[in-house]
């Protein structure tokens, strides 16, 4: 399963995993770890489509989607995963994922 690591500090949208290379094919997130190294709201977008709310985190916190075989969301086909932080703060951590088609 492929995974990708979240490294960002950048606010507002950074990439995550490139759209599939077909319309017909689809993002589905299996799972996912990540710790703020200061406080931020932290969405998962496709697009600028929001497929989460905006998780809060403080200094030193994290948030922990266990890995589900039926994966916690999907994006619309064709989209890249983004993630979006509220403000400059350092983000790490890590993603499961897959594509599937129609």
């Amino acid at each position: 399963m492929p995974s990708v690591a979240i490294n960002t500090a950048q606010n507002g949208q950074s990439a995550l995993v490139a759209a599939p290379s077909s319309a017909t094919q689809f993002i589905r997130v299996h799972g996912y770890v990540m710790v703020a190294g200061g406080t931020v709201n932290v969405k998962f977008q496709a697009g600028n489509t929001d497929l989460t709310g905006a998780m809060p985190l403080i200094a030193d916190s994290g948030v922990v989607a266990p890995y589900a075989d039926d994966g916690w969301f999907d994006l619309p086909g064709g989209q890249a995963l983004n993630i979006n932080l509220s403000a400059g703060q350092q983000v790490s951590g890590h993603l499961a994922y897959s594509e599937h088609g129609f």
